[in-house]
Formats: C-alpha cells, sequence, structure tokens
C-alpha cells in the first residue's frame, strides 16, 4: 500500500494521503480520531524569523512538529490495518 504524509500549507496542517488500490485513486485523511493534525512548529533562519517557501508560506519542521508525528502514526495505522485485510484478518 502506498501513503503518505504531507504539508497542506494553505491550511496549516497534516494530512494523509494514500493510495486506494480498489478504486484507483488517491485518498485523504485529514483528521486522526476526529482532530485536525495542525503543524505546531516551523522553521526558523539564523536571524530569528520563520523560513518561508517560494509562494511565502511557513515552511514545517517535521521534526519538532506533533502534527507530523500523528501523520506518520495514522499511516502506520493504516499500513497495519491493510495488511491484516490481505490476511483476511479484517475488511478495510
Amino acid at each position: 500500500m502506498k501513503g503518505k504524509p504531507y504539508y497542506a500549507a494553505d491550511r496549516h496542517r497534516w494530512r494523509v494521503g494514500w493510495w486506494d488500490e480498489k478504486a484507483k485513486k488517491w485518498r485523504l485523511i485529514d483528521k486522526y480520531n476526529g482532530n485536525y493534525m495542525p503543524c505546531t512548529a516551523f522553521e526558523k533562519a539564523k536571524n530569528g524569523q520563520y523560513r518561508l517557501d517560494e509562494k511565502e508560506r511557513f515552511i514545517p519542521n517535521k521534526e519538532k512538529c506533533q502534527g507530523y508525528k500523528l501523520a506518520q502514526k495514522l499511516l502506520a495505522l493504516i499500513q497495519g490495518r491493510w495488511e491484516q485485510a490481505q490476511r483476511g484478518e479484517c475488511t478495510f
């Protein structure tokens, strides 16, 4: 199963995208346990200002961000459930 967490800069939060093989399209998940996965940390430059990308948006700091950790955890749960479904232990 293909999937990855990625940053939705327009919403300042993380999403998990995964490939649905049955429907043949990408699925997006914004919430984990009913809550959004907000970006809680941004990269700072040497002068103390936040770094911006080419579209003047904040760049997230993956190592310190709680939302990124939740997105990784959600992706791991999805992958685990997918593997169980492949073995016939549950439905996905």
